[in-house]
């Protein structure tokens, strides 16, 4: 893995556990089975599903009436925010790993941090919130879509470790990595350089970013 991408190795994997916290979380969301009852068929948090004879596959299912307990519309804005904060690091990490084969930009990365730990947080808030509910209702059982929410919360938990170690872990860049691009990144001075051409003595950017100017060889356009 690290060989594949390099500096970008931990944002990726945190990036994919994630991916993965949130596919969890969507099936959740949209699926209508939080909780069952024996008699009027299974809830969710949007709709509710019915099966005409127990066990049967002739089952429908239809939108849930829009005055609902207070508790409820809690729980369905808590995991809205989840989806919300989650998605901005799905849409700016992956464009980070790219770059990251040359840049390491703490402040981005510990913002996804934030957003990743704020909807894990809202996640787990709102699982419990109905959790307590139905388990003081006689006649309501929970479902496996609560199960489900939780797993998503805990891989949030876990994608929001990685990131943090990737924020904190600046790694010593190789600027062989980045040639094939055709740029030239200085990550501690975070500048980019177009590469006319390349010299073949390689070394780590923390030993070239000592020097006052660009590696020896190396015609620079600076963007």
């Amino acid at each position: 893995m690290a060989g594949a991408f390099g500096s970008a190795a931990t944002p990726f994997i945190g990036t994919v556990a994630l991916l993965a916290a949130m596919i969890f979380h969507v099936l959740a969301f949209a699926a209508p089975y939080w909780s069952t009852t024996e008699s009027d068929g299974n809830y969710g948090l949007w709709r509710r599903a019915r099966c005409r004879i127990e066990g049967s596959t002739d089952c429908y299912r239809y939108n849930m009436h829009w005055s609902v307990a207070d508790w409820l519309n809690a729980v369905r804005g808590l995991e809205c925010l989840t989806i919300i904060f989650w998605s901005v690091p799905l849409m700016i990490l992956p464009v980070y790993i790219y770059v990251a084969l040359g840049l390491h930009y703490r402040c981005l990365l510990g913002s996804c941090c934030v957003s990743v730990l704020v909807g894990s947080i809202c996640n787990i808030i709102g699982a419990i919130i109905y959790g307590i509910q139905i388990a003081t209702d006689d006649v309501m059982r929970l479902g496996w879509c609560l199960i489900i929410c939780i797993i998503g919360g805990g891989l949030g938990f876990v994608s929001f470790i990685i990131l943090l170690i990737a924020t904190f872990n600046r790694p010593d860049f190789s600027i062989d990595r980045h040639y094939p691009s055709g740029f030239y990144v200085d990550p501690d001075r975070n500048k980019l350089y177009a590469v006319g051409v390349i010299n073949d003595n390689f070394e780590t950017l923390s030993v070239k970013s000592a020097q006052s100017n660009p590696p020896a060889g190396l015609v620079v356009v600076p963007q």
